[in-house]
């Protein structure tokens, strides 16, 4: 093999190649990370994504074995590379062997370089040993697992590492347990499409759910396929490349062009691109250019959506958009810093408790450089005309008090001037659900002052525009970019 002096001077050479570079891809945020401390200006990140040739032979897979598997027995699988997987292997042990001490049906199948544990030897009758075989020969032995295992260590080396052993997997339709690492936890929702373990226990419990439920294992296994189809596919990746490569081309004219007109569905489809979040879109999203990847964030389910809306005819609900997560928008915990290019929102703001925190929060997700565009109503322009106008001095103590919830006076001032209704129980009962309401409410001054104090306040943005769009001028519209 090669030798360290000779590994050492291979290092130092690509050390000092990167060390020139402009721009650079990777498939981690460690790596990102990573290149960075080496002096790379600007670093995207492409993630792995098995190539069509694999994902066509996985399908081929998934048909072939349905016939083919032991339905009396539950094979779980350790689909390992290099021998260096032994250590991360350990980190299963303990719930592996209560799980083959629990239940007679279980077999464990590891393949690769990885040796038989000596803490598994009195199970060595129920564990089958499989070689290495390459990327295109791995989905027949994938599509054998009931389920698929991917331990790692907690470490820098092995939070760099992608989330293909999920994807791989997934495309045979098996559920995987993982340890938490940053990639895995960038695909992974936890007991949705897959599991994310820290601990022996852990380990051992969602084992058992899995071992213990065919129709759990089913079902998580479909649900990771599709995750993967959707986002991970060869399509999914070209775009991914060409974004990286066109935001690195434009980035030094980032914040030029964002000027804002009253087309402003216009406006985001020409000006935002790339890797985005749009909060509340219901039936009317904001239409991006062919490589833009939007999540959509509401407070409830695609389902529950259309059933609010069903008898509302200013709402299609057919065209209500797919909920990628459930949140108000004040709370984006779901998303990792700097993540994605862009938030974006339409009449949201005026229904949060705490709009400060909301647009910190939004800032913590975009990346830097990256844009943020919202439209909220001038309370002169629509319904909110009768209330009076919240203080700056309201919105400062929202923000500096962490408030999360909204409060009961804004049911009060809500339904009494709106509704003319003093009811106590019924603001009561709103208040109590949490119901959506105009919390707040501005005019495009006092909103620009907010955001001026804002600005001075947390530092990281600036103020790229603000106006007030539509012939009725309701529209207060502002884009803020992250520095």
């Amino acid at each position: 093999g090669i030798r360290i002096e000779e590994a050492r001077s291979e290092i130092e050479k690509l050390r000092a190649a990167i060390q020139q570079f402009d721009f650079a891809t990777c498939t981690t945020p460690r790596l990102k990370i990573a290149l960075e401390n080496l002096g790379v200006s600007q670093v995207e990140i492409v993630p792995n994504t098995p190539s069509a040739e694999v994902m066509a032979m996985s399908i081929a897979a998934v048909a072939s074995n349905s016939q083919k598997k032991d339905k009396k027995k539950t094979i779980i699988g350790y689909p390992s590379g290099s021998a260096t997987h032994q250590r991360d292997l350990a980190i299963a042990i303990p719930a592996l062997i209560r799980i083959l001490e629990e239940f007679q049906e279980v077999e464990l199948h590891l393949c690769g370089f990885v040796d038989l544990p000596e803490a598994l030897a009195s199970y060595q009758h129920r564990i089958v040993k499989k070689p290495f075989v390459n990327n295109l020969l791995l989905p027949e032995i994938l599509a054998g697992f009931d389920i698929s295992i991917a331990p790692l260590e907690s470490s820098n080396f092995c939070n760099a590492k992608s989330e293909i052993k999920y994807l791989e997997a997934g495309l045979v339709k098996v559920p995987t347990v993982a340890s938490v690492t940053e990639p895995f936890q960038a695909v992974i929702e936890h007991g949705t499409n897959g599991f994310l373990v820290e601990n022996d226990q852990e380990w051992y419990e969602c084992l058992k759910q899995l071992v213990a439920d065919a129709e759990l294992r089913q079902k998580m296994g479909q649900a990771s396929f599709e995750k993967v189809m959707e986002e991970y596919s060869p399509a999914v990746r070209v775009s991914r490349s060409v974004q990286a490569f066109v935001r690195w081309i434009q980035d030094k004219n980032k914040g030029k062009n964002l000027r804002l007109t009253n087309d402003w569905r216009s406006f985001v489809q020409e000006n935002f691109d790339g890797q985005g979040i749009e909060i509340g879109a219901l039936d009317k999203p904001f239409q991006t250019n062919f490589s833009t990847q939007i999540k959509y964030v509401d407070i409830m389910t695609t389902e529950e959506l259309k059933k609010q809306y069903r008898d509302d005819p200013s709402v299609s609900v057919e065209d209500i958009v797919r909920v990628d997560h459930i949140s108000s928008g004040q709370n984006l915990s779901m998303f990792t810093g700097e993540s994605v290019d862009f938030v974006c929102s339409c009449h949201l703001l005026e229904h949060l408790p705490n709009p400060g925190k909301a647009i910190q929060e939004w800032l913590r997700v975009v990346k830097k450089g990256g844009n943020i565009f919202f439209l909220l109503p001038d309370k002169r322009y629509c319904f909110d005309r009768v209330r009076k106008t919240t203080p700056l001095s309201h919105l400062i103590d929202d923000f500096e008090k962490n408030v999360d919830q909204i409060e009961y006076a804004h049911y009060e001032d809500h339904i009494s001037n709106l509704h003319e209704n003093n009811d106590s129980a019924k603001v009561r009962a709103a208040f109590e659900r949490q119901g959506s309401v105009h919390v707040h409410t501005y005019t495009y001054d006092s909103f620009v002052s907010f955001l001026d104090w804002l600005q001075e306040k947390l530092g990281n943005f600036q103020i790229v525009d603000t106006k007030q769009l539509g012939a009725d001028r309701m529209h207060i519209a502002a884009v803020l970019q992250k520095t």
